[in-house]
């Protein structure tokens, strides 16, 4: 489980907890060039992508694995599982 801060906490502007979101990525080559990169909003929006080259803007969304993700809003923050 991944446990995320208020944005201010972190030094950076608040935004609205519903357009927060948390995305992380695998370089599984270990080729630093390619990676699958994996993502949700605060709302349990998932977000999933490859790049098939070292352009982070190169991106290819029909990569479509089988994955779940779902978020929780409470009083402190928001928090999301993923597997």
């Amino acid at each position: 489980m991944m446990t995320l801060r208020l944005a201010e906490d972190r030094g950076h502007t608040r935004l609205d907890w519903l357009d927060s979101r948390h995305s992380f990525s695998f370089d599984s080559y270990h080729d630093r060039r390619t990676a699958y990169s994996f993502g949700v909003t605060a709302s349990g929006v998932r977000m999933d992508w490859y790049h098939a080259t070292d352009n982070e803007n190169d991106m290819d969304a029909g990569f479509d694995p089988v994955w779940e993700a779902k978020a929780n809003i409470d009083a402190v923050g928001w928090t999301a599982e993923m597997r």
